[in-house]
């Protein structure tokens, strides 16, 4: 982005800091911190796994800086809602990396579903085992439901609207190959809506034959469905297709840069404060199937 100058880097392992500034300019810096403090950063990217969130926030929100903060925001819910009030009171901008609500066809699935009843809505994301250690941990990931399929439920969260109560099971043991791996094979979760609509959503790490990921929306007058960000409609004697004209990671990044300069903070849309609900659902999934229980986000 033209109109955007990188202050700086940070990252536990100083090698990669430095392998940033090499790549992208800015100054290596020694804390998040120190990206405020001697880079002088006004806005800051928290790309970090879901057990380091907290404390980074924090120091930056202390600072007076914007923050972009990837998904799933913590590990728990308590501490994304102190770095929530943390953010309000200080008036500053707050993003959180849901970028699927970016595309172009999940506005015209909305657009499709306007005065519908859904009445049963599908989610899945099946793929192979990202190679990162901490994902594979369930104390440092949450498991791929919480992780990765969070997705799948901002997405529904955009098109069926609040969860009201989520059960849910989990399976392990079909990769024995893989000692430090302690997070759920697979994943299967009912969904109760607010609105009366029901849900079931899909997650498995089993099938390596490339991921796919997507949403299917069933009303009595049509099926709504985005497959890997392709949009379905079907109706009665028709089927449109849409395919995305927008890169949905470039859209979100530039929503919230305009935000941090100018103040637009309506282009954000998926706020912090808002990816909260989408975190307490993963945690609700979590618990569930600990729990065994019927569990309320």
């Amino acid at each position: 982005m033209p109109d955007v100058v990188i202050a700086g880097h940070y990252d536990i392992d100083a090698k990669r800091s430095a392998a940033a500034v090499e790549r992208f300019g800015g100054k290596a810096c020694s804390s998040p911190a120190a990206l405020c403090d001697s880079a002088k950063a006004e806005a800051v990217f928290v790309c970090v796994p879901p057990n380091a969130h907290g404390d980074i926030e924090q120091a930056l929100i202390e600072r007076g800086t914007h923050l972009f903060v990837e998904k799933p925001l913590a590990l728990d819910a308590p501490k994304a809602k102190e770095i929530a009030r943390g953010l309000r009171t200080r008036k500053l901008v707050g993003a959180a990396g849901y970028q699927w609500r970016y595309l172009d066809t999940v506005q015209r699935a909305r657009e499709a579903l306007k005065g519908q009843c859904i009445s049963l809505a599908r989610g899945w994301w099946h793929g192979g085992i990202p190679e990162s250690p901490w994902w594979q941990q369930f104390d440092a990931s949450g498991g791929q439901f919480f992780e990765q399929t969070t997705h799948v439920v901002d997405l529904l969260r955009v098109l069926c609207g609040e969860v009201r109560e989520v059960y849910a099971l989990g399976s392990r043991g079909c990769l024995p190959e893989r000692a430090e791996y302690t997070i759920y094979d697979s994943t299967a979760v009912t969904m109760a809506f607010k609105s009366g609509a029901v849900g079931v959503v899909t997650a498995t790490c089993v099938d390596d034959c490339g991921s796919r990921s997507g949403v299917e929306l069933i009303t009595p007058e049509r099926v709504v469905r985005i497959d890997d960000g392709v949009l379905t409609v079907r109706e009665e004697g028709k089927t449109t297709t849409y395919t995305p004209t927008v890169d949905p990671l470039e859209e979100q990044a530039r929503a919230f840069v305009d935000a941090v300069l100018g103040g637009k903070r309506t282009r954000i849309r998926s706020p912090y404060a808002d990816a909260v609900k989408t975190l307490q659902v993963g945690l609700a999934v979590n618990e569930a199937i600990a729990s065994g229980m019927p569990t309320r986000p």
